[in-house]
């Protein structure tokens, strides 16, 4: 038994969310709203629609603070994308910020 429930404590459980969803999670934290642990969890859990999905790993740490008003831009281009129904690659910039 004891198997059996550490078993399932390492599947990869995937979040199952809507895109409407998935961009007022994303809102929230473009406004404040959310706060270190709803954060983590938007961007670290994975998500069951692929797509989404896609999206979720294109968000990068330079999301974490949005200090820069680019990086607010952007993110606020993927919340507008997701609620048209369309599942944006957000650009993903290197360690340069080029």
């Amino acid at each position: 038994m004891i198997a059996v429930i550490l078993g399932i404590a390492v599947l990869p459980l995937k979040r199952k969310v809507t895109p409407q969803d998935f961009a007022d999670e994303l809102e929230r934290h473009l406004q404040g709203a959310d706060n270190d642990d709803d954060w983590d969890r938007t961007s670290s859990a994975r998500i069951f629609n692929p797509l989404l999905e896609e999206v979720r790993q294109s968000l990068t740490d330079r999301f974490d603070s949005l200090s820069n008003p680019e990086d607010r831009e952007e993110l606020r281009h993927i919340i507008e994308a997701l609620r048209r129904g369309e599942f944006p690659n957000a650009v993903v910039r290197n360690q340069t910020g080029a």
